[in-house]
């Protein structure tokens, strides 16, 4: 609709908590060792950043295109933050067993980062985009 608004909100900027380095980092040793190779980014690119999400949503015919990254903190338990991290994307190409070895792992890494009431910190950015359809 011509004049409308639209906002959303999407992946943000790439600084990681200590969780998800570890995370990805046992990742990319469980799809090395499945033989998945290097993956291809996916999605378009310019999703990956404020100027990026201005250039793609200003040549799809939106103006006034702002972009507002902000940070999400919470706590949790183990087991709930590896259901989380087992929703992600690359994970489902994964064999079973390298899924029960990489939540294994990252149980493992999680005991040294809880704190007194056995919660793991995590946060994560994103980016809120809104425009007005020309």
């Amino acid at each position: 609709k011509p004049n409308g608004i639209f906002s959303a909100v999407v992946g943000g900027k790439s600084e990681f908590s200590p969780i998800l380095k570890s995370f990805l980092r046992l990742l990319e040793k469980a799809l090395r060792d499945d033989n998945k190779g290097d993956l291809p980014p996916l999605g378009d690119q310019r999703t990956k950043s404020s100027e990026g999400l201005k250039s793609l949503f200003t040549d799809a015919n939106f103006s006034d295109v702002q972009v507002s990254d902000f940070r999400v903190n919470f706590c949790a338990p183990p087991e709930s933050l590896i259901n989380y991290f087992m929703l992600m994307y690359d994970v489902g190409l994964l064999s079973g067993t390298s899924r029960v070895e990489l939540s294994a792992a990252l149980l493992e890494e999680m005991n040294s980062m809880m704190d007194a009431e056995g919660n793991v910190e995590h946060f994560i950015w994103l980016r809120q985009v809104t425009c007005r359809r020309r």
